[in-house]
């Protein structure tokens, strides 16, 4: 990759963080914006937020940089397919 296109690259990646009630933080994924104020990630992830989070934890994502900022996840949308790929790969008797 040309110097140019690494550092568009390096921009466009964020962490998911999560920050338990105990402080303690997590890295837990990447995200990729996708249009304003709205970053696409990997289905678990919302899954993590969705189901594992507890009272007083919460998700976050660090934009990149050395000065990257923190921002809450105030919602998610898992893609409608997800559950039933899901669900088909786990019931396919051929699949191996």
């Amino acid at each position: 990759f040309s110097p140019a296109v690494r550092e568009r690259l390096l921009a466009a990646s964020y962490v998911v963080v999560i920050r338990y009630a105990s402080g303690q933080e997590r890295a837990t994924g990447t995200a990729s914006p996708i249009g304003p104020r709205t970053l696409a990630t990997n289905a678990h992830i919302v899954e993590i937020l969705e189901n594992d989070l507890k009272s007083g934890d919460k998700m976050f994502v660090r934009s990149p940089g050395p000065g990257g900022k923190f921002y809450e996840v105030v919602g998610s949308k898992k893609h409608p397919g997800y559950t039933a790929f899901d669900t088909f790969l786990r019931e396919d008797p051929l699949y191996v």
